[in-house]
């Protein structure tokens, strides 16, 4: 799993792609989830990445060249051995653009654009809700973007709250991000489309999406177009066609389908996942292996990754060999019989 860039030139595109659950085996021998090796200048290019796990960088490692990522989403990714979502070295020049990086973690101290000895470019892109730092500090031609902690770069960033969804990083209404870019400059210009094919006009907003919103519900155009909602009527904003407590725009906040009572198709309703806080696109939130429908049912916590290994009813029997063998964690009459135990 996982996709490596060796010596590609900037003809090469990737566009249009998500990329998920690359874990440290993949390809490019655990270091990230894309890798740009040898002086690589790819375009990257309305993709989702997410929810992958890397050596070296969370999300993307670039080692030379100067490759652009546009309109992407970076989210949910996490740096296991050294830190940041993106990590540049060895003298990239990497243009990003129109880019939403957020909720990525590492085990050092940037948990989003890491580049200890290159210049990246970063433009009319959000970074917020990383652990640690957003950037690290040698970054300074930032513009148009909008960073948690504030950043001064070159000017025109803010460090104002974007008021992304939780698991989607869409921009709701009255987000900083809006009318947050610039539309040219030297770096070159803003992408006529966001991720999804909607149009940028005037000044851009600041990360992947582009809020146009034409009946003022608080759901933009193209989620509505993508739900089969009408944008051109603010009433379907509090309708629940599918009958699972959310709204429409409680729907959109927290990240699920409108048509969709479970969304993940894990046991948990949407707004049941909304309760607990758990994901409403992925059945098992805190990827320990037990799905969230079963943490909840067995009395776990589905957002501690530990409680896999736990054993809340004392058969000494913990909770993951409890799922794999179909007997209950929170139950000390439910366990595993003789024919299922196997010496080890």
């Amino acid at each position: 799993d996982g996709i490596v860039f060796v010596n590609v030139d900037p003809l090469t595109i990737l566009d249009g792609v998500m990329i998920r659950g690359c874990t440290d085996g993949g390809p490019a021998f655990g270091e990230a989830a894309i890798c740009g090796w040898f002086e690589s200048s790819p375009t990257i290019r309305n993709c989702v990445i997410t929810r992958n796990q890397g050596l070296l960088a969370g999300a993307i490692l670039i080692e030379g060249g100067s490759p652009t990522l546009e309109n992407c989403v970076i989210t949910e990714n996490e740096c296991l051995g050294w830190e940041g979502a993106i990590v540049c070295r060895f003298g990239a020049s990497v243009r990003v653009v129109n880019c939403t990086i957020a909720n990525n973690t590492s085990g050092g101290a940037v948990g989003g654009i890491c580049a200890p000895d290159s210049a990246p470019r970063v433009r009319n892109s959000i970074l917020w809700g990383n652990s640690g730092a957003q950037l690290s500090g040698g970054i300074s031609d930032v513009a148009g973007c909008v960073v948690q902690g504030g950043w001064e770069g070159q000017g025109g960033n803010t460090g104002a709250d974007p008021l992304l969804t939780r698991w989607t990083c869409r921009p709701r209404a009255g987000s900083a991000a809006i009318d947050a870019g610039v539309a040219s400059g030297a770096w070159g210009a803003a992408p006529g489309t966001d991720i999804e094919g909607t149009a940028r006009a005037g000044l851009p907003d600041a990360g992947a999406y582009e809020f146009v919103d034409s009946d003022s519900d608080g759901m933009p155009d193209a989620w509505e177009t993508a739900m089969g909602l009408n944008r051109a009527d603010a009433g379907d904003a509090a309708l629940d066609p599918d009958l699972d407590g959310l709204n429409n725009l409680a729907e959109y906040l927290n990240g699920s389908r409108a048509h969709l009572a479970d969304t993940d198709a894990d046991g948990l309703d949407d707004s049941e996942e909304a309760i607990l806080g758990t994901s409403p696109l992925e059945p098992d939130t805190d990827r320990d292996l037990l799905p969230d429908a079963w943490e909840f049912d067995n009395g776990l916590n589905p957002l501690d990754p530990l409680d896999f290994m736990s054993d809340a009813d004392g058969d000494r029997f913990p909770a993951y060999y409890e799922y794999i063998k179909g007997t209950a964690a929170n139950d000390p009459a439910s366990r595993p019989g003789e024919s299922q135990l196997r010496r080890v």
